[in-house]
């Protein structure tokens, strides 16, 4: 099939379809035509898995919700000979999705009831992305054996709370977003400490609790590699016992986009060492590199 510059491909699915336009004149194969159908065919799954295994339906009028189709912006806006790479991150981070509520729906029962309800009630609004990274924190609390309750946040509580050794910790998640159309460190850097002054002004933020905050939406604004610079970026002093930083970034590897979360921390004078340790069974450390810590979390091909 020959595309002509300007002109759309429309790949249709079930629930979603994708819309891609031609910045030049240029040549389809069938096979390549076959991959953005599988793409198409995949994420109409996901939907689907979701409605059946967990009865969390995210459509709206047999539609993908406003806020949700916004996953799929890079890949529809991606030229043409990007689109494999940006598509196969999105599959990646479905999978992150599927295992994470399969994780608590294995090792934490409670858990899963809350923040699945959580879910429900704010699939169709911003709050929508900073569940999923309360999801990826909750996740892996429970795939690392460590017992935790789902606050309710309407009192103003932390979204997690750790009962240990007959002491109470606590977990507050954030994630920061920006409007901006272009980027640079130094308004990365802002709204990375806007988001933790925000938080150091609330009644939680105290040595028991660490505030865990996902950059995700704004590594756009950098023009640094992901998280090179995240250690210097957060405060050297805090209410918090601990702040770190959470990135979620795809890399190839084999042939296979693997979904890695990285992660960047401090720890601050007076943190319970008990605390201390159950944060670094969770969170990715490695003690030869203080600036960046990785992990492999989700692999999709």
């Amino acid at each position: 099939m020959f595309i002509n510059q300007g002109q759309k491909l429309e790949i249709k699915g079930k629930f979603f379809s994708l819309s891609l336009t031609a910045n030049k004149n240029q040549q389809f194969s069938q096979e390549s035509l076959s991959q953005y159908q599988s793409f198409v065919d995949k994420v109409d799954a996901f939907f689907e898995h979701m409605k059946k295994e967990h009865i969390i339906d995210l459509l709206h009028k047999n539609k993908p919700h406003k806020k949700i189709i916004r996953l799929f912006d890079k890949v529809s806006s991606a030229p043409l000979e990007h689109i494999s790479f940006e598509a196969n991150g999105i599959l990646a981070q479905m999978e992150g999705i599927k295992l994470g509520f399969k994780t608590l729906k294995d090792f934490n029962a409670g858990a899963y009831r809350d923040i699945r309800r959580n879910l429900i009630k704010n699939s169709n609004s911003n709050s929508y992305y900073g569940f999923i990274f309360e999801l990826t924190v909750a996740s892996l609390l429970a795939s690392n054996g460590i017992q935790f309750d789902v606050c309710s946040t309407r009192d103003g509580s932390p979204d997690f709370v750790l009962p240990i050794n007959g002491n109470t910790y606590h977990i507050e998640c954030r994630s920061v977003f920006s409007n901006a159309p272009e980027g640079s460190e130094e308004k990365y850097r802002l709204k990375v400490n806007q988001g933790i002054n925000s938080k150091e002004k609330k009644k939680y933020a105290a040595l028991n609790c660490a505030l865990l905050i996902d950059t995700t939406p704004i590594e756009r604004l950098r023009n640094t590699g992901v998280i090179l610079t995240n250690k210097e970026v957060i405060p050297k002093e805090s209410k918090f016992g601990c702040i770190g930083l959470f990135t979620n970034y795809t890399r190839t590897a084999h042939g296979t986009v693997i979904l890695t979360h990285g992660w960047s921390r401090n720890y601050f004078n007076g943190i319970n060492p008990d605390f201390k340790n159950i944060l670094d069974s969770f969170i990715p450390f490695n003690p030869d590199d203080e600036e960046v810590h990785m992990v492999d979390a989700f692999t999709d091909i």
